[in-house]
């Protein structure tokens, strides 16, 4: 990418930053970079309030019966049943409610993600997702909780991960609050863990800093305050 972009790395001071679903594809980023790139020198890895563990992130939804944002159930029910060519049934999972809307939210790409909360304002699971879309003993539904582990970085358990062999080189910064309302504080522990039990370089900065919004703005801080 850098090649085609025309754009060369004069010096080791190559940082890979990254908050929210940006996180995890920083975490993501770096790890092909050490496999496929080794030439690549790496300095550091900010990682703020990234969703390692999409599993998670369902299994905390289900027990509190509360979305940060309600329009991500759609897309990520979807989005995982496409990547992965499970050909899941909306009706299977969204209640008649969200299944009169779910097509624009999914499939129309004029709006951002805040454009299209307004239209699902609820945060009640129950409101969109039906009981057996919330029951992971159910068939198509444990389906569907193996594509989240499939999209997680670390998943489930704290030793249960799609990257087993890969221990991190380059140091790696985990920020996340501990009260965020939208990527729950286990992403984080899990992330944490998996790193502990791999050896690797890095620390924590958790604390409570706010919803997740809120945090970003810590977080621009408290990067602005490293750099």
């Amino acid at each position: 990418f850098l090649e085609r972009s025309h754009v060369s790395i004069l010096n080791d001071n190559l940082l890979i930053v990254g908050f929210s679903q940006g996180a995890a594809v920083a975490v993501a980023s770096l790890r092909l970079l050490e496999e496929e790139h080794p030439e690549v020198s790496i300095k550091r890895c900010y990682a703020g309030s990234g969703p390692y563990d999409v599993c998670a992130t369902y299994d905390d939804a289900v027990r509190r019966n509360r979305l940060g944002m309600a329009v991500v159930v759609p897309l990520l029910v979807m989005g995982t049943s496409e990547a992965y060519d499970l050909h899941l049934r909306p009706e299977d999972f969204f209640t008649p409610y969200l299944l009169e809307r779910y097509k624009p939210i999914v499939y129309d790409k004029r709006y951002g993600l805040v454009r299209l909360a307004f239209t699902m304002p609820s945060r009640k699971l129950s409101k969109y997702m039906t009981n057996e879309g919330m029951d992971k003993l159910q068939p198509e539904t444990a389906r569907m909780y193996e594509g989240f582990k499939r999209s997680s970085i670390v998943c489930v358990t704290e030793t249960d991960t799609i990257y087993p062999d890969w221990t991190p080189r380059a140091p790696i910064t985990l920020f996340h609050s501990t009260n965020d309302d939208i990527v729950c504080f286990d992403c984080a522990l899990h992330m944490s863990a998996f790193l502990g039990t791999r050896g690797a370089n890095f620390v924590t900065h958790f604390g409570r800093y706010g919803g997740h919004l809120a945090s970003l703005l810590r977080y621009m801080h408290f990067l602005e305050e490293e750099l």
